[in-house]
C-alpha cells in the first residue's frame, strides 16, 4: 500500500485532497467488511492552570480500521486539520466517498464522517490487533 496523495514513509497513503481517497480506497478494496476497531480525538483545546481556555490549531483524529477481505488487515488512519467529525454506529458507507470543502476536504467510510485538511493511512499487521476470530489471523485459519 502505497502512493499519492503523497507517499509517506513506506507504505503510507498521504490525503491532501478529495480525490486522493480514489488510492486509498483501491489499496484497501474500498474498505469493504471492515469495521471500526478504535476511535478518537486528540483535543487541541485544554484549560490553562487560571482556569483560561487554550486552543493550539484544530484537533487530530484517529481512527483504526480493522479489514476482512483484504490482503492489509487493519490500517490507522491519522486525520489533521479536523474541523468536524460524526460517528453513527448502524451507518456503512463503502467504498469511501470524499468531496472538496471550502477548508479542505470531507469522506464518509464505514461509520465516520470526518471533515479535515489532511490523513496519512498507514497499514497495520494483525499482530497489532491482537488473538481474535478475523481474516488474516492464525487463530482463523
Amino acid at each position: 500500500m502505497s502512493g499519492r496523495g503523497t507517499s509517506g514513509s513506506g507504505s503510507s497513503i498521504v490525503v491532501e485532497r478529495s480525490g486522493d481517497w480514489e488510492l486509498v480506497n483501491d489499496a484497501l478494496g474500498g474498505f469493504e467488511d471492515g469495521v471500526v476497531r478504535e476511535y478518537w480525538l486528540d483535543g487541541a483545546s485544554w484549560v490553562t492552570h487560571d482556569d483560561h481556555l487554550a486552543e493550539d490549531g484544530y484537533p487530530r483524529l484517529v481512527v483504526v480500521v480493522q479489514l476482512q477481505s483484504s490482503s492489509v488487515a487493519a490500517v490507522r488512519l491519522t486525520f489533521e486539520g479536523v474541523r468536524t467529525v460524526r460517528y453513527e454506529r448502524k451507518r456503512d458507507v463503502s467504498p469511501a466517498v470524499a468531496r472538496d470543502e471550502r477548508d479542505g476536504w470531507i469522506v464518509e467510510f464505514l461509520s465516520c464522517c470526518v471533515a479535515a485538511s489532511s490523513c496519512i493511512v498507514e497499514p497495520l499487521g494483525s499482530e497489532w490487533l491482537g488473538r481474535g476470530p478475523f481474516l488474516g489471523s492464525d487463530q482463523a485459519r
